[in-house]
């Protein structure tokens, strides 16, 4: 007879199954994610002029960095341990982050877009 552990265990890893096509994608955008914003990052930083532009893609490469390194391993354990994951402040406080920073960077985005409008209306 299966204690409720193993029980669980097992349906954990059969809902698990279900996410593999998730996990490699979400895996595969994060490292994508690490080394293409630390070039973006080394390359503004050491090759770019100071400017309004520098400063905002200095921005916005730096939040989805943090997104890569601590918000995406989240969302790997979070679909590797859809019935097992227990943690609950940790939970609460890596979605505030995920939404916290997916929200700055649409909101940076639109001061971009409003940057660049009136830039080319001066011109």
């Amino acid at each position: 007879m299966e204690t409720d552990e193993e029980i669980l265990a097992r349906l954990n890893h059969e809902e698990a199954k279900q996410y593999v096509g998730g996990v490699v994608l979400v895996a595969m955008l994060m490292t994508a994610g690490i080394f293409g914003n630390l070039h973006v990052l080394y390359v503004c930083v050491f090759r770019m002029k100071s400017s309004n532009h520098r400063v905002f893609i200095l921005t916005l490469a730096t939040l989805d960095f943090i997104t890569c390194v601590v918000g995406m391993p989240f969302i790997l354990v979070d679909l590797r341990n859809p019935f097992t994951f227990t943690l609950v402040a940790a939970c609460k406080i890596f979605r505030f982050v995920n939404y916290f920073i997916c929200m700055s960077s649409a909101l940076l985005l639109i001061v971009i877009a409003v940057d660049r409008y009136t830039t080319a209306i001066k011109a």
